[in-house]
């Protein structure tokens, strides 16, 4: 998934779900803030398959979030209602990739 499609996932979509459907993603507009729109092309409109791993992965993220039931899975620390900037998942990759001693991008 393209980070712009992570940040804009939301929980009454995924809890209980058996895919994972891609109907939505952020962009960071300057000076505008974010705006939530359809995926990149027709053809990034897509479903992933939740698999058990996946399942108890979101369930676990979902306890530590306070078990809440609907909105973002990652929500802005400043603006209530809106995802992160899709930046922040590049920010926190880069302090992974240090971490682990090699490089993990997000597309």
């Amino acid at each position: 998934m393209r980070r712009e499609e992570v940040v804009a996932l939301r929980w009454e979509k995924l809890l209980g779900a058996q895919y994972i459907r891609i109907d939505s993603a952020v962009r960071s507009l300057p000076g505008k803030g974010i705006l939530v729109k359809d995926p990149k092309s027709i053809h990034s409109r897509r479903k992933y398959a939740m698999t058990a791993f996946l399942r108890d992965l979101i369930m676990q993220w979902n306890r530590e979030c306070g078990g809440v039931s609907e909105g973002y899975l990652f929500p802005s620390p400043t603006v209530t209602g809106n995802p992160v900037f899709p930046d922040t998942i590049t920010s926190h990759t880069a302090s992974l990739s240090k971490r682990l001693g090699f490089r993990v991008t997000p597309t």
